[in-house]
């Protein structure tokens, strides 16, 4: 059986007569419906749409699958949403500031290395590191893409080391 609640808002009936939204289980009820289960433990709550969403954000940072870019686009949104800042975040989410703050970095990739990270470990750069991605985001976008280029054209890759040492040069410059 499943042992934590869904959780559900009331909302107008559609087509079929279903008055009730999933906001937090909606893997668990899926799941309930292949394993025969019809019935689950539901907790239902008013909540306006925002609430909700914010319901939902909370509790996908709980699943395991999640990948780096996901928990990044999952962190832009609680950080987009008004009167949230890094200390909101990393409370509602058990997560640590830090890394809040490595996680909303990525939003920074340029679209090539966006790319290559939503890939997760498909690409290219599947021997790469979060770290390499995080490293890379603190470049501007145009010395992102040139490095891309360079990197694709040549067929070479960079270590965490060799990557750390072009901040360093660029930083000097």
């Amino acid at each position: 059986g499943i042992l934590t609640p869904i959780l559900a808002r009331p909302v107008a009936a559609d087509d079929l007569g279903r008055d009730l939204e999933i906001v937090c289980g909606a893997r668990r009820y899926r799941a309930s419906g292949e394993a025969g289960c019809f019935y689950i433990p539901t907790v239902v709550r008013v909540m306006d749409d925002q609430e909700a969403q914010l319901c939902t954000l909370i509790e996908n940072t709980h699943r395991e699958d999640m990948t780096p870019w996901q928990e990044a686009q999952l962190i832009g949104d609680l950080l987009a949403r008004p009167d949230w800042d890094i200390a909101a975040a990393a409370a509602a989410t058990g997560w640590s500031e830090s890394m809040i703050r490595r996680r909303a970095k990525l939003l920074d990739l340029s679209p090539s290395w966006k790319k290559e990270l939503e890939l997760g470990g498909t690409g290219e750069y599947h021997a790469w590191t979060i770290a390499h991605f995080e490293y890379l985001a603190i470049f501007d976008e145009a010395r992102q893409e040139s490095l891309y280029k360079d990197l694709e054209y040549n067929g070479a890759s960079l270590t965490l080391a060799q990557l750390r040492q072009e901040i360093a040069d660029a930083s000097e410059t």
